[in-house]
């Protein structure tokens, strides 16, 4: 769904999350897919945006499969539980 949402920008912000058990069965790229739909359709957005942590190669997958294309690295961020940090990159799509 979406994450942050600025309708006076015409812009939002998308993420998701999903049960390790289910991963590489199509069901993230799916759902994005229809939110982004929903996005431009009926939010009628100009912008949509998402980001990951540089080592979720399949968060990256994603995006890319849902036509977003690479904008920039933004961050670097503390790994949940760890002192670890991690780069995080940001995709985007337009209407």
């Amino acid at each position: 769904g979406f994450t942050s949402l600025s309708l006076e920008n015409q812009c939002g912000e998308i993420g998701f999350v999903l049960n390790s058990k289910y991963w590489g069965m199509g069901i993230a790229k799916e759902a994005a897919d229809l939110v982004i739909k929903y996005g431009f359709e009926v939010l009628e957005l100009n912008r949509i945006e998402a980001r990951y942590m540089s080592e979720n190669t399949q968060s990256r997958r994603v995006m890319e499969k849902c036509g977003m294309t690479y904008v920039r690295n933004c961050m670097a961020l503390k790994k949940f539980g760890s002192d670890e940090m991690c780069e995080v990159k940001y995709y985007e799509i337009s209407r």
